[in-house]
């Protein structure tokens, strides 16, 4: 884990030790509660950041659980991080699992946390109702085009076979190559 398990307060180290029990089964099983909006025992939202979290954990990618960040005066809450090696590059997590769609307001907030970052960051944003289409349509014209957009569909795509890891670089290149921030982890990988 890149940060120091000390920088997070006792209930986060706990919502951290208790994820860090789930292998896939009881991952996927969390993540199919979370999905049909079931009770998952975790508090509004976070059942989602640290499920995604873990997904790449467990794949051995070196990820930071949900944090806070102090920058200047100001604090920002983080939902998670995973840094890529292959790629060079880390993505900053932002998830909402909320019912209705994501607008590009959402998206827009985490565009400008990147913006203050090292030129190498990214972001991933995971939605589990997905994205109004104003939305996706916005995040074509956002420079610099640093966000990749993740949904249900991906996240279930991933669980077949356990490689989201494999899904991240895809989506990834394929955003660099034909400046697609939604391509679909189904339309492309063949795992």
């Amino acid at each position: 884990m890149l940060l120091d398990f000390s920088n997070y307060t006792p209930a986060e180290r706990k919502l951290i030790k208790r994820i860090q029990t789930y292998d896939w089964a009881k991952l996927e099983r969390l993540w199919n509660k979370i999905r049909t909006s079931k009770k998952t025992g975790w508090a509004d939202g976070k059942a989602l950041e640290y499920m995604f979290v873990r997904a790449f954990d467990l794949e051995g990618a070196e990820v930071v659980y949900p944090y806070n960040n102090h920058v200047l005066k100001a604090q920002e809450q983080i939902d998670g991080y995973v840094y890529v090696k292959d790629l060079g590059t880390g993505f900053i997590i932002e998830c909402k699992d909320w019912s209705g769609n994501v607008t590009f307001d959402e998206l827009a907030k985490l565009h400008g946390r990147l913006i203050y970052r090292l030129a190498s960051t990214y972001g991933i944003f995971l939605s589990r109702a997905g994205y109004t289409p104003s939305a996706v349509e916005l995040m074509y014209v956002m420079q610099p085009h640093n966000v990749i957009m993740w949904n249900a569909d991906d996240v279930d795509e991933c669980f077949k076979k356990h490689k989201f890891l494999k899904a991240l670089k895809y989506k990834f290149q394929y955003a660099m190559v034909t400046t697609d921030p939604m391509i679909g982890v189904i339309d492309g990988l063949n795992i």
